[in-house]
């Protein structure tokens, strides 16, 4: 009998050790690095700013692996560099193989971190890039030129970012994945359960924006469509759920509105499937959005979603079929697309049901960590 060498099976790709540098970030970015950071593929360090250390301290729980970043002044000034590099002498003496930056403005720390380490460097831009300055123009296209990839979470993005980024073959969009099975549905409590524990009436028609209590979001335009809504449909209420510099202004246009029986600041909430569980629509207000978290959060859970037509919410949202589109800043238009969906709940389940159909099939976490995975083997020559 003559002996056969048995077929080579395929092995798996070799774990990763990726060091992920991160700027003060708000709660998708942070939700997005956080899945990264406990990806099976890789092994992770963190450098960033000390609140987001805490932040993320469970997604790596060995404090060697952890950097603290003092926030630099000025993108590109003397104190950002120096941080970079001792990011980047960081990183290598914790046996990083690659880089990974989040954000824009740090552009230049990634950069010099990924010289002073000699390590490949790829860039996620999380939001939209603004109109900037020739000056600062000029420093992040140099800044641009060291990493090997960027990644857009959005095709928005990705045009936003064409002409700071430069040689547009480095340019890969992967859409932010949300964890399905964190909203699925026999996950989430019941609406009636959900209702209980926020102190809602059981019947109330009840809206909710996540989002971060800053300019952009515009969760003023929310309010003042809660409003418009309250004259027709008296019986409903509306939450607003997260932080920011826009708190006291916001509590004061609650009250300048009469909404204080309508409408609750929530205030930053970890327990978003509850919210999401509560309510009937998700509402998104943004005037500028790089891709939307809270909108894939609110399709997952099988909600349907009333967004501005603005940034990468497009992508997200499919107009008629999973919710409803609206220009930004218009109170009128927002209002009217609550009022239609509030007002027939069975579209608004069908809607829900679809938009938790495309979450799966072009949102879901696993798909974002595959396809960043292969970035980084392509940056990395294998």
């Amino acid at each position: 009998m003559t002996a056969t060498t048995p077929p080579l099976l395929p092995s798996s790709p070799p774990l990763l050790r990726v060091a992920h540098l991160l700027r003060p970030a708000e709660g998708g970015m942070r939700s997005q690095v956080r899945s990264l950071l406990l990806a099976p593929e890789s092994s992770a360090l963190l450098a960033a700013p000390p609140e987001v250390l805490h932040a993320l301290a469970d997604a790596v729980p060995d404090a060697a692996d952890r950097l603290p970043l003092s926030l630099p002044g000025a993108p590109g000034g003397a104190e950002m560099l120096r941080a970079g590099a001792a990011a980047g002498r960081w990183a290598r003496e914790r046996r990083a193989v690659l880089l990974h930056g989040h954000g824009l403005r740090w552009t230049p720390l990634f950069a010099a971190a990924s010289v002073a380490a000699g390590l490949p460097l790829v860039i996620t831009l999380h939001n939209l890039v603004p109109r900037l300055s020739l000056p600062l123009g000029i420093l992040l296209r140099a800044a641009f030129r060291r990493a090997r990839f960027v990644i857009a979470v959005s095709q928005a993005v990705a045009d936003s970012a064409r002409t700071v980024v430069g040689d547009p073959g480095r340019l890969v969009v992967i859409p932010n994945g949300v964890d399905m099975a964190r909203f699925a549905e026999k996950t989430l409590p019941a609406q009636n359960a959900a209702r209980v524990a926020l102190s809602l009436d059981l019947d109330a028609p009840v809206a909710v924006c996540v989002a971060r209590l800053s300019p952009e979001k515009e969760v003023g335009t929310f309010l003042e469509a809660a409003a418009l809504t309250l004259t027709r449909m008296p019986e409903a209420r509306f939450l607003v759920a997260g932080d920011g510099p826009l708190r006291a202004a916001l509590d004061h246009q609650v009250r300048i509105l009469g909404l204080q029986k309508k409408a609750r600041l929530l205030g930053m909430r970890e327990d978003v499937p509850l919210l999401l569980a509560a309510s009937d629509v998700l509402c998104l207000p943004s005037r500028e959005e790089g891709l939307g978290i809270a909108a894939l959060e609110a399709m997952a859970a099988g909600l349907p979603v009333v967004a501005t037509r603005v940034g990468g919410l497009p992508e997200v949202v499919a107009e008629g079929e999973t919710g409803l589109l609206v220009p930004a800043r218009d109170p009128a238009a927002l209002a009217a697309a609550l009022e239609s969906l509030l007002t027939n709940p069975t579209r608004a389940r069908a809607l829900g049901t679809a938009g938790r159909a495309r979450a799966a099939a072009y949102f879901a976490r696993e798909g974002m960590l595959a396809a960043t995975d292969a970035v980084y083997r392509k940056a990395l020559g294998q």
